[in-house]
C-alpha cells in the first residue's frame, strides 16, 4: 500500500516480541496485532507495516539489516519489561548484553553487541516527541535504561544500522493489567495500551513530518 507521503517506503513499521523464558505470553505480541488491525492509520493513509520478532540475537540483526534496507520514516518496537509500572519510551541503546542470559533460541550473546560501534546511541531524533508524550500522559515515562537483553539490543542495532532518515524508538511496556486487578494498579489493560501506543506511533510520524 502507497501512503499519502507518495512513496512505497513504509511510513511505519512496528514491532513487537514472540514468547521467551518467563514470558510465555508476551503482551507486545497482542499489541501489534491490535495494533495491525487498527484502521486510523488506514484513515490516515499511512503506509504501515507490522512485525512479530522471535526473542533472538541473530534474529535481532537479521530484522534491522532488513529494516535498514526498507528505510520506513518511523520504526517503532515494542517490547515487555515484567516488573514495570509505567510505560518507557527508550531514547538510549547500550552496545553491551549480559553474557549469562540466554535468549529464546537458548543462544549467550557477545558481550558487545557491534565491536566496531559506539558504546552508546541516542534516539536523538525522536527525544522531542518522546518528552511531549511523557508530559500529556502520566503513563508515559522516559528512560535512558533499556536493559541488558533483546529490548535493548534491538534498539542499538536500529540506532547503528537504520539510515538517518528513520526515527527509530524502542518503548517498553509492562504486564496488562487483569480485569480483576486492585485498586490503583497503574497497569494498562490492552484496550488502553493499544490506545496509548497508537498515540505514540501518530506522535512519532508527526515528529517525521517535521524533520522534512
Amino acid at each position: 500500500m502507497q501512503g499519502k507521503w507518495g512513496e512505497t517506503r513504509p511510513d511505519l513499521i512496528i514491532t513487537g516480541f514472540g514468547a521467551f523464558p518467563g514470558m510465555p505470553d508476551n503482551p507486545s505480541s497482542r499489541l501489534v496485532k491490535r495494533l495491525a488491525a487498527d484502521q486510523s492509520f488506514v484513515r490516515r493513509g499511512l503506509n504501515v507495516e507490522t512485525k512479530l520478532l522471535p526473542v533472538s540475537y541473530s534474529a535481532a540483526r537479521e530484522a534491522i539489516a532488513g529494516f535498514a534496507m526498507q528505510a520506513p520514516r518511523v520504526l517503532l518496537m515494542f517490547g515487555v519489561a515484567g516488573k514495570a509500572r509505567k510505560i518507557r519510551l527508550e531514547v538510549m541503546g547500550i552496545n553491551r548484553a549480559s553474557p549469562v542470559h540466554r535468549d529464546a533460541r537458548g543462544q549467550f550473546p557477545h558481550p558487545v553487541l557491534q565491536p566496531s560501534s559506539p558504546g552508546r546511541l541516542r534516539a536523538k531524533s525522536a527525544e522531542l516527541a518522546v518528552d511531549v508524550l511523557a508530559k500529556r500522559n502520566p503513563r508515559i515515562i522516559r528512560s535512558r535504561n533499556a536493559g541488558r537483553y533483546l529490548c535493548n539490543a534491538l534498539l542499538f542495532h536500529a540506532l547503528d544500522q537504520c539510515p538517518a532518515g528513520t526515527l527509530a524508538l524502542f518503548v517498553h511496556i509492562p504486564k496488562l493489567r487483569l480485569t480483576q486487578a486492585r485498586l490503583g494498579d497503574p497497569r494498562p489493560d490492552l484496550a488502553m495500551l493499544a490506545q496509548i501506543g497508537r498515540d505514540i506511533a501518530f506522535a512519532l510520524v508527526n515528529a517525521q513530518r517535521f524533520r522534512r
